[in-house]
């Protein structure tokens, strides 16, 4: 609420205030944010990791608002780069979970950017498959439960992105895009994107290699095939759920098991009201699909608790 009045009173006083005193406003909160941080560190730690976390945020509005005050003919990309840079400063600094969670989610962010603004006629597909398999080489990064707190944290940011950015893959339009895009060098900037994430999970995971080569020809066969029947894409969703979960109990990860039930979920109710809903009436799909989910479920919720109990027990 402080910070939303902060911003408030800004916005109303913005377009009275000179270059130079934008310039020492935003400056100037961005420095009494961390200094404010460095003061409360020995008392309130808490308070000091918050104050830190809020001053990294602040930095991207610095960067975008000074960019705008002297009109920076500079790509808007190159902002996301900068902020991205900032979180990772503010980890190597403070090995803060904080930081670690904005360098994480920054650095694939300036990655689209940078794609959008040098192809913006393309359709996004080859960085959305480079999210995605980013976002699993992240929930790869946890095994067993008792995973320090950096590796929890980028795990959470996969757990929460990674069945979106694939249903992302599987919602576009196949037929209206490039597969991969000839003109301007983007099929070789698309192969760069593609790889880059499986360097990371190779520093993350480097005695599980296996897993990420999985998960690449799992979202390669997404991110670069067409023409793919509708069922084949139902099952090959499902699959890529029940690869998700048996990642997670050979690593004995709870949450890579319930994120992988959870796409396995998802794919059935795809294929129910994609391909099998309009063959019934409406009240018969109806009934006969909610009966047979609330079966399905249950089956699914007693067998997903039964590998999560296996899988704490043996992380303990």
């Amino acid at each position: 609420m402080a910070a939303a009045g902060i911003l408030l009173f800004v916005a109303a006083n913005w377009d009275g205030l000179s270059p130079a005193g934008r310039s020492v406003l935003l400056l100037g909160s961005l420095t009494l944010l961390h200094l404010a941080a460095i003061g409360a560190s020995e008392r309130l730690p808490h308070l000091a990791t918050t104050l830190h976390a809020v001053g990294t945020a602040t930095l991207g509005a610095v960067i975008f608002l000074l960019g705008q005050t002297y009109n920076l003919h500079a790509s808007w990309a190159h902002g996301f780069l900068l902020w991205a840079l900032g979180g990772w400063a503010g980890w190597l600094l403070l090995r803060q979970w904080p930081q670690l969670l904005f360098a994480t989610v920054l650095t694939p962010v300036w990655v689209m950017a940078e794609w959008v603004d040098r192809y913006p006629l393309l359709e996004p597909v080859a960085p959305v498959g480079a999210l995605a398999l980013t976002a699993v080489a992240y929930l790869l990064a946890e095994q067993g439960t008792d995973a320090p707190v950096p590796r929890r944290t980028v795990a959470i940011i996969g757990a929460v992105t990674v069945l979106p950015l694939a249903a992302m893959l599987f919602v576009m339009d196949w037929n209206r895009r490039a597969v991969v895009p000839e003109s301007g060098g983007a099929a070789g900037i698309s192969l760069v994107l593609f790889a880059l994430p499986l360097v990371a999970g190779a520093l993350l995971r480097p005695r599980g290699a296996w897993h990420m080569a999985v998960a690449a020809l799992w979202v390669g066969l997404l991110t670069f095939g067409s023409d793919r029947p509708a069922l084949f894409d139902h099952f090959w969703a499902a699959l890529g759920g029940v690869l998700l979960a048996l990642s997670g109990v050979l690593d004995a990860s709870p949450r890579r098991i319930s994120v992988g039930f959870a796409g396995f979920a998802l794919a059935v109710l795809a294929f129910y009201f994609g391909s099998v809903m309009d063959r019934f009436g409406r009240a018969t799909s109806l009934l006969v699909g909610g009966v047979s989910f609330l079966v399905l479920g249950a089956l699914l919720e007693r067998l997903r608790r039964r590998l999560v109990a296996r899988a704490t027990e043996q992380a303990a």
